[in-house]
């Protein structure tokens, strides 16, 4: 998973918080190698940065729910016969899933995988968590439980919040009564297409996409919501590594 040159262009916050979070989890590491007079202070530190990471991402959520409002009622008004007013509420459908994938699975991965995992396994996890809850017509169970099962008991808890919220969100997406689809298709080893797609995390969006972490959200024929996609790597999420015992 190549990554953007980080002299080119600005970043948004999201993405910054996620490299800051990855340089967290190094240094997490390297603080077990230092004097022990000094590794509970750094530990205390470091945990209070992953506090402080976490509440930005919550306040970033909270404005984008509000820009997402703000956005839908400009297409509305760009595109008049494209999308209703009962439609609207998909575009907070939309909102439920990118923050349900890139934050609920993104810290129940951390807790599945060895801390210090590379990024590119910890996307493929992501990835594989999020077409078992999304990507069928029903929750593929089996296919949580197997990813679950394989780490250690302790997760259980984990588990049946990440499967009521998915639940919850589907729900809500069926309730409203219009057509969906969370689309995964995708094909490996071609371009990004700006149009459907954006790179995950830090990725190159001028490498080749090599698997899809978020789904795209349509309703009908209107795309709400953009994949989300690993590039520059060509392997499929299933070959991701297995949660390890602890």
């Amino acid at each position: 998973m190549k990554e953007r040159d980080h002299r080119a262009g600005s970043r948004s916050a999201p993405i910054r918080l996620d490299e800051l979070e990855d340089y967290l989890q190094r240094l997490s590491i390297y603080c077990q190698h230092l004097d022990r007079e000094t590794l509970p202070k750094m530990h205390f530190d470091i945990d209070r940065l992953f506090s402080d990471i976490a509440r930005l991402s919550s306040e970033f959520a909270e404005m984008n729910a509000r820009v997402t409002v703000i956005l839908a009622n400009q297409h509305r008004s760009e595109q008049p016969d494209a999308t209703t007013t009962d439609h609207l509420g998909h575009y907070e459908i939309s909102h439920q899933l990118r923050s349900f994938v890139e934050q609920d699975l993104r810290r129940a991965v951390a807790q599945l995988l060895p801390s210090g995992s590379p990024s590119i396994d910890r996307a493929h996890l992501i990835s594989r968590c999020a077409a078992a809850l999304f990507k069928y017509p029903e929750i593929d169970r089996a296919a949580v439980e197997k990813i679950f099962g394989s780490a250690s008991t302790d997760t259980a808890q984990l588990e049946y919040d990440l499967l009521q919220r998915a639940t919850e969100i589907r729900q809500a997406a069926a309730d409203l009564g219009h057509d969906h689809r969370w689309e995964f298709g995708h094909e490996p080893g071609t371009p990004l297409d700006a149009d459907t797609q954006e790179p995950w995390g830090v990725c190159d969006p001028d490498e080749p996409i090599a698997f899809v972490v978020v789904p795209a959200y349509y309703v009908a024929h209107r795309l709400l919501l953009k994949q989300q996609v690993v590039t520059g790597v060509i392997s499929a999420a299933s070959d991701a590594p297995e949660p390890v015992r602890r």
